[in-house]
């Protein structure tokens, strides 16, 4: 049957704790392709295991591997945040479209 819904409110669910976030993320490198997602999901899932390697044989802070996927994310987002904001760079293109009626 699973778990009581009161569990989550007073034991917590650690284990899916900040899977939307990496989710997210898996999806956007692999740029929502089935394929894609594959290798984004097994390079997410190397980079969490080295981090818990890291963690155990040269004491650095867990935290350093999240620091790293929101680095990659915001790299990747770049490029599509320019192609999205072009149009303020276009000179002589107005901000504000008019109707054809008026």
């Amino acid at each position: 049957m699973g778990r009581p819904p009161v569990y989550a409110i007073y034991g917590g669910m650690p284990s899916i704790k900040g899977l939307g976030f990496e989710g997210l993320a898996v999806a956007m490198i692999g740029r929502n392709h089935p394929i894609g997602v594959i290798f984004a999901a097994i390079f997410f899932g190397g980079l969490l295991a080295g981090g818990r390697m890291m963690q155990l044989l040269a004491n650095v802070p867990l935290e350093l591997v999240r620091v790293v996927e929101g680095m990659v994310v915001l790299f990747l987002a770049i490029p599509e945040l320019i192609k999205g904001f072009s149009f303020l760079w276009k000179i002589g293109t107005p901000l504000i479209f008019r109707s054809k009626r008026s």
